[in-house]
């Protein structure tokens, strides 16, 4: 008796039914000689085995071709199944790359951003007989020393971003907002976030002194900007009471060194040498260019300021991150004071307005208020784009096949 559970392949039924016509074959041809047909019933008789082996060796070639034909079905529906898989893996990281940041943008973009921030700014004030003074410290130059200064600093403040957009390469360092569509990629507050953060390490090394204000060249600043949510930060409240005088980054609502609950760092950074400077050719590279009137009153526009930064952490930080995303692309390229080549990923310029000239500790004291832009661009994980690219190019492949 067969067994049911074994099964046999259409060539191994094929070759069955070709055994069994032959032997029916050979049994007609025994028939047809021992009864003496050797006309027209032999004829017949040949005909008809003839006719079954042709219909055997059909029957045969059939099993032989739908196997085949199973087999390449297969092939192509698993050659279409590694494609799906490669674009889902990159695409679930580029969809899903801003869950660890907390904030996502209403539409997809990787490229040039555009991100108008709101400062308080904390700064020295320097006084003296008009003149250029390289290094800072050269007598008779006066000097105001910031709120909330730890040891030597001469700037320090906060940083909120109000808004990221859309934004356009129009040269070789040059980003602007993108004029075709300008609405805003996040706005502060959307998905009950916001992005907030500390600067600090300021140190000047030269100064000009004019009329009425005066300009500075600065090394040394560093940032950290802070995914939080979103009632976490109350502007610059309370001033310089708020900050740490032993962690140069610590502010009460800044971020996990401030106590914030349920923060991640969104980027950290340093000011990046050889873009600025031009008070003493024959300095150090300056990092930090301002220029301030501190005579004005309270909300006059009072001065402006530029830097370029590197950026060296956090979730949009140097890759690997954990987003799949990063800010750190090197877009803006420049030269140190000897010619040696140098690179940052994001440029800052200050428009600054006066706030409390007097500089009075204890209370909301920021030196100046400011409104500014930075401009960077963000890209994918080279490994993000890699999988997408793999699966695109592998549905190229099967579509061509299937033609």
């Amino acid at each position: 008796m067969r067994d049911p559970m074994k099964t046999k392949t259409p060539l191994q039924d094929g070759k069955e039914v070709r055994q069994q016509i032959v032997r029916a074959t050979q049994d007609l041809r025994r028939a047809a000689v021992g009864c003496g047909l050797p006309g027209s019933g032999g004829y017949e008789a040949e005909a008809t085995i003839i006719a079954r082996e042709t219909s055997a060796e059909k029957t045969a070639a059939t099993h032989v071709a739908s196997e085949r034909t199973t087999e390449a079905r297969i092939r192509k529906e698993n050659l279409l199944m590694r494609c799906f898989k490669l674009l889902l893996m990159g695409g679930i990281v580029l969809a899903l790359s801003m869950p660890a940041l907390g904030i996502t943008f209403n539409q997809p973009w990787n490229g040039p951003l555009v991100m108008h921030v709101t400062n308080w700014d904390m700064g020295t004030i320097w006084t003296g007989v008009p003149g250029t003074y390289c290094p800072a410290t050269v007598p008779p130059l006066g000097r105001i020393a910031p709120p909330g200064a730890i040891g030597g600093e001469d700037g320090w403040g906060l940083v909120r971003i109000d808004t990221i957009h859309k934004g356009m390469a129009t040269g070789p360092n040059t980003i602007i907002m993108d004029p075709v569509d300008p609405a805003p990629l996040w706005v502060h507050g959307q998905d009950g976030r916001e992005l907030a953060g500390i600067f600090w390490g300021l140190t000047d090394v030269n100064v000009q002194i004019g009329a009425a204000s005066f300009t500075t060249e600065s090394v040394g600043m560093q940032f950290e900007i802070w995914d939080q949510p979103v009632t976490s930060f109350n502007g610059g409240v309370p001033g310089s009471a708020g900050r740490s005088l032993v962690n140069p980054n610590q502010y009460l609502t800044v971020g996990t060194p401030g106590g914030v609950v349920g923060a991640s760092l969104w980027v950290s950074g340093a000011s990046s040498p050889g873009f600025v400077g031009a008070l003493c050719p024959m300095g150090p590279d300056v990092e930090f260019v301002s220029t301030f009137n501190p005579n004005l009153a309270v909300g006059k526009l009072a001065g402006s300021a530029n830097v370029y930064f590197d950026l060296t952490g956090g979730d949009w930080g140097p890759l690997p991150t954990p987003t799949g995303m990063t800010m750190d692309t090197n877009f803006f390229q420049g030269t140190d004071i000897a010619g040696n080549p140098e690179d940052a990923d994001w440029y800052l310029q200050i428009t600054a307005y006066s706030n409390n000239p007097a500089n009075v500790p204890g209370g909301f004291d920021w030196t100046a208020t400011s409104s500014d832009p930075i401009t960077t661009e963000v890209i994918p994980e080279p490994i993000t784009m890699a999988g997408m690219l793999l699966g695109i190019g592998c549905l190229g492949r099967y579509v061509r096949r299937r033609r």
